[in-house]
């Protein structure tokens, strides 16, 4: 299951962001440190098209594909050496696929700041440097088990790979622009490093908009061609404690999207480089998310590893050839159906029955 961790400044939005796109209710203050440990959701991915297939299918059941989010608690100025509340809480989001990270872009003078006043740059420049310290404290640790002269041959390419990153992350390289070979970094990707994972940034803004502190933002991240995406949090969780139709009743009169969850999940799509495949199992049709450029053979992987290891070819219709057809039945009359092999690419919106062996 994809997953993202959600980090930010102590008071920056991050819980109400979190309870924006997953409508849940996690305690929400305006003091620091309120989230003193994590806050964790499965969410399911909007998705336009499963209802339609579902439709055109003539479906039960539709399942979407899901994001599992993760709330933790602020970071702080020295959450590396365990200010704050620590160094541990990084260790939540060690395993997630790509990192949001929240920004604070309103005023609110009865909303303190641990650092003064609202800053995103300098607060990205805060959490950057924590991540990046966490990093080097679990290279070091990693170094100082494979010890100064490993014997082995794999040890020492390990050591080689992991000085180079080490150094990297020292001089302020940026693991995510190319800071370091791809083959030192497939060696040190068993240890998750957070500052090499992909993240995307999420000004919180006010219901008034845009304002200098977004401007500078927004100049910054296209400088560096970094992916921002603006929302209104503390709006959007309101709006997603009322009844759908109130809430686009609403949001068309602000101006704004009636469900945050659509547009954060669809950035982290882009962030992920991530496509939907759909299957058609008995009386359900499912979403499937997987990288862009896998093959047959690996997504089969991703239902059940029966089908993997017995894969013998895929049935594949594209969804808008089969909403067209109207059927599986008449696409496959139409001749819209095609048979692949294994190491057919996945496309974006395929419709797939996996033939395999017991």
């Amino acid at each position: 299951m994809v997953s993202c961790g959600i980090v930010g400044l102590p008071n920056v939005g991050k819980t109400t962001l979190f309870n924006a796109i997953t409508r849940a209710s996690a305690e929400v203050s305006n003091y620091p440190f309120t989230t003193v440990g994590k806050n964790e959701a499965i969410v399911p991915v909007p998705d336009p098209r499963l209802d339609e297939l579902k439709e055109v299918a003539e479906q039960e059941e539709a399942r979407p594909a899901t994001f599992r989010l993760v709330d933790i608690a602020g970071l702080v100025r020295g959450a590396s050496r365990g200010e704050g509340l620590g160094n541990e809480f990084l260790s939540y989001i060690r395993n997630v696929d790509a990192i949001i990270e929240i920004l604070r872009c309103f005023e609110a003078p009865h909303i303190s700041h641990v650092e003064g006043e609202p800053d995103p740059i300098r607060d990205i420049e805060i959490l950057d440097t924590e991540l990046r310290l966490a990093d080097m404290v679990v290279l070091d640790r990693r170094l100082d088990k494979l010890g100064k002269a490993p014997s082995q041959r794999e040890q020492k390419e390990e050591r080689e790979a992991l000085l180079a990153v080490f150094e990297a992350l020292n001089t302020g390289e940026d693991l995510r622009k190319g800071g370091v070979s791809p083959e030192y970094m497939e060696r040190a990707a068993p240890l998750d490093l957070l500052s090499a994972k992909p993240r995307m940034l999420v000004a919180n803004i006010s219901e008034d908009g845009e304002n200098e502190c977004l401007r500078r933002l927004c100049s910054w991240a296209e400088e560096r061609d970094e992916l921002l995406y603006t929302i209104p949090a503390k709006l959007a969780a309101d709006l997603a404690e009322l009844p759908p139709e109130e809430a686009e009743e609403f949001a068309a009169a602000l101006e704004m999207p009636a469900d945050a969850l659509a547009g954060v999940l669809t950035a982290a799509y882009r962030l992920l480089d991530l496509i939907t495949f759909y299957t058609i199992v008995g009386k359900c049709v499912t979403a499937w998310p997987i990288r862009k450029g896998m093959d047959a053979y690996r997504a089969a992987g991703m239902i059940h590893k029966d089908i993997q290891k017995g894969f013998v070819k895929a049935e594949v219709v594209s969804f808008d050839d089969l909403k067209h057809a109207g059927s599986w039945a008449n696409a496959r009359h139409e001749g819209k159906l095609r048979l692949e092999g294994r190491e057919y690419i996945i496309h974006d919106g395929d419709v797939i029955l996996f033939k395999f062996t017991a």
